[in-house]
This record gives structure tokens, sequence and C-alpha cells, in this order.
């Protein structure tokens, strides 16, 4: 069964399961199964349906665009585990019956790990799996070591290093 789950700028959290005989409306208007009060998505932003057997997204005319997986786009087939944002909502594809996984080949040498960390830190900033790291500003310290210099020995395993060895000491 797909679903997409969605969670706005304010927090509220949804999920809406989809049927291939239906369209489902992303937006402001009162007829959107997803609805935000976002002014930066339309009242009628985006639309998911089933096209000759997959699953579409597809923008409709907003001014501020629809993103796949951070690039902008009209319409475009979408798989498993991809995201979806309008404006400051964000709508992740779930497709457990796997359909509609859609295979995606990792680069090779340095773009990979490059790539790895993309897609990792577009997952913590996505807000379905938890708040975006940043660094901290003038005499701040962060409060959870999650910023620039820190970000290989804490998320290092993900990223595809190993931790950081005992006494070693930081650039």
């Amino acid at each position: 069964m797909a679903r997409l789950i969605f969670r706005d700028s304010q927090g509220r959290e949804g999920t809406v399961e989809l049927s291939p005989t239906e369209t489902v409306y992303v937006g402001r208007g009162l007829e959107c199964a997803i609805r935000t009060d976002d002014g930066m998505v339309s009242r009628r932003h985006a639309q998911f349906r089933m096209e000759n057997g997959r699953y579409v997204v597809e923008d409709l005319g907003s001014s501020n665009g629809t993103h796949l997986n951070n690039t902008r786009i009209q319409k475009q087939a979408i798989g498993h585990a991809d995201v979806i944002q309008c404006g400051s909502l964000v709508i992740r594809f779930v497709d457990e019956g796997g359909i509609n996984v859609v295979p995606q080949q990792m680069p090779v040498g340095g773009a990979a790990l490059h790539e790895r960390l993309r897609l990792f830190h577009r997952d913590v900033r996505d807000g379905l799996v938890g708040a975006r790291c940043r660094r901290p500003r003038g005499g701040e310290r962060a409060r959870d070591g999650c910023h620039r210099k820190h970000m290989f020995h804490r998320h290092g395993v993900l990223a595809g290093h190993g931790p950081a060895a005992p006494g070693a000491r930081e650039k």
C-alpha cells in the first residue's frame, strides 16, 4: 500500500493513503487532502496520481515550485522514500508493496561519499527524521555537537567513515 507522510513547519503531521484511481492534491485550498497554511504554497500546488502503473507527482503551476529530492520538477515518477517539498511542507512517499521502487545508482569514488552525505543531510533536514543540523554562530556553543567540524565524528558511520580514533585531534 502506498502512502504519503507529511509534516509542515508548525509540526503538524499526517498520512494520506494513495489509491490508484484517485488524485491527491497538495495546497492551501479546502479541497486538498494535504493542507498547509504556508504562504509559499499555492491553493492547488501539486498533485499525486497513478499514471501508467506508477505514482507521479506533478506541479500545478505553482510560483515557488515542487521539489523532488531537492530538485525542482514539473512532473516526475516517484519511488519509495522519495521526499517531495512544497514550501515548508515536506512529504515522504512510502510504498511498502515495493511496486514503485525506482532503482537509483550511487556514484562511484569520492562522489559516492559526497552523495551519501547529501542524502543523509536531506533526511535530517526534512523534519521527518530530526531537526536540521546548524552551525553555531558567534559565541554560541553547539548544543548537540552537530556542526561541520564534528560532522564526521558524530555521523561518521553513516558517512562511510569509522569512528574517530581515541585521542585524535580535529583540524
